[in-house]
């Protein structure tokens, strides 16, 4: 596997940019006692503090959940924006994919910062200069607990280029059939799913946005599937699921709610013909 993936992924660019905005990609936390679904977008969004963030973190992120804004949740800087920084989690994005994915399988979803040892992902999110108060530290514990426990799927967040930059950054890729870039998004998809213990854990990937499925529609070793994607044949032989979804669940341009349901059909019926297996 690449050991720096953050880089790799930066092959996608046209050139050198912004080095402030550079980020490493997560650190891979995945159990090997759950099935995967790999969600890929194009790039995290946000700006220099965000990169600083993930520098510091390895890239750690807590996403969102429910528990987080109850009364006994976690802290306002923990859970808000400030100066351009999503801190750890970030409601308008990630709830729209949890809901997703949980009423798609029927199933809770348990994010990758679940998989860390509790005392790991308190050392970590404090590597960032954030202090943990214990209401913050009681409530990672419980979520931490329940959704190891009571979750069937865990969800894999990652990016084809880690490049904290959200205004034109289309601009700044290489064209969709460029070799080199074609190169580096099989490179990139197949050291994702390296990092799962067991390929045959991972269920489905899904693609948001359309300028990543683009990308990742250059992917050889293929066969067109009439789910609205294709079946990727990993290392020439484990037959992996891609959905296209095209436009994001959530933000300016997300996908209108007819094309929605019929996604929504899609990965509910490859889901449920996992379960029955």
């Amino acid at each position: 596997m690449n050991k720096d993936l953050g880089e790799l992924s930066r092959k996608l660019l046209k050139e050198k940019y912004n080095e402030s905005l550079y980020c490493p990609a997560p650190e891979p936390h995945i159990s090997g006692d759950k099935p995967v679904i790999l969600y890929i977008g194009m790039n995290p969004a946000g700006g220099k503090d965000d990169a600083d963030r993930d520098k510091k973190t390895n890239g750690l992120f807590l996403n969102y959940y429910e528990e987080f804004e109850d009364e006994n949740g976690l802290s306002e800087m923990l859970i808000n924006s400030k100066e351009n920084s999503k801190g750890f989690a970030y409601k308008k994005y990630f709830y729209p994919i949890l809901d997703f994915f949980t009423k798609a399988s029927g199933r809770k979803i348990a994010w990758e910062w679940c998989n860390y040892p509790l005392d790991e992902l308190y050392k970590r999110i404090e590597c960032s200069g954030f202090k943990l108060s214990e209401s913050d530290k009681k409530c990672l514990k419980h979520c931490h607990e329940k959704y190891i426990q009571e979750a069937k799927y865990q969800l894999i967040i990652r990016d084809l280029v880690y490049y904290h930059q959200t205004k034109d950054f289309n601009t700044l890729l290489k064209s969709v059939s460029d070799s080199e870039a074609q190169k580096t998004v099989k490179d990139l998809i197949d050291s994702y799913i390296d990092t799962i213990p067991n390929a045959n854990q991972l269920k489905l990937i899904y693609v948001s946005s359309a300028t990543s499925c683009n990308y990742v529609m250059t992917l050889p070793n293929k066969k067109i599937e009439d789910f609205g994607g294709f079946y990727y044949f990993y290392n020439g032989c484990v037959k992996i699921p891609i959905i296209l979804a095209g436009r994001q669940l959530n933000g300016l341009g997300r996908i209108d709610n007819y094309s929605k349901i019929r996604l929504f059909s899609s990965v509910k019926s490859l889901l449920d013909s996992e379960n029955c297996n």
